[in-house]
């Protein structure tokens, strides 16, 4: 079964110094004990509640434990 995620985030804490932080966000699963990537979305300059425009699309078992980071 394929399922498609869309991100946003709330409250974020402002890394940057003379302007607001620039987001981005990057998605893995482990598998086999190593890290793989399965999306990355687009920078959203001075932000700090960003809603990226970017989804992934995963092909994901409900009956089986996939842990994503």
């Amino acid at each position: 079964m394929s399922i498609e995620l869309s991100f946003s985030a709330s409250k974020l804490q402002n890394m940057d110094v003379f302007s607001k932080s620039d987001p981005m966000l990057v998605m893995y699963t482990k598998k086999g004990g190593k890290l793989e990537e399965i999306s990355r979305t687009e920078v959203i300059l001075n932000s700090l509640e960003p809603s990226w425009i970017t989804k992934a699309t995963m092909s994901y078992q409900f009956e089986i434990v996939q842990p994503l980071m």
